[in-house]
């Protein structure tokens, strides 16, 4: 939880900074949040879809979900197939801790 928290927040902070206007920032977080949840990978199922998979690896939330589901066992959607990242597995979990540092620093970087 503390990794996607920092990492969502840098992804918040990246975005007020690229804006010049304080009133253009809300739509633009709303979006960013509304993706966050459609690519988390539980509402929709992103593995194995082209485009919604690699659009779902640059999203914190997907990774932070990841790490949870690993924890946890998560089972998945009903009628979908298992996503690989949350089998109760450390490798899964590690791999989702790792991706969540480097997205933190690429977005504070930028």
């Amino acid at each position: 939880m503390v990794a996607v928290t920092i990492s969502i927040m840098a992804f918040g902070l990246l975005v007020s900074a690229l804006i010049s206007n304080a009133d253009r920032g809300m739509p633009i977080l709303v979006l960013v949040l509304i993706l966050q949840l459609f690519l988390c990978g539980m509402w929709i199922p992103v593995h194995g879809t082209p485009v919604l998979e690699q659009l779902s690896w640059l999203m914190p939330a997907r990774w932070g979900f990841a790490m949870g589901a690993s924890t946890g066992g998560f089972p998945g959607p009903p009628g979908s197939p298992l996503d690989p990242l949350w089998k109760p597995e450390s490798g899964p979990w590690l791999l989702g801790l790792f991706v969540q540092i480097g997205l933190t620093v690429v977005l504070v970087v930028c």
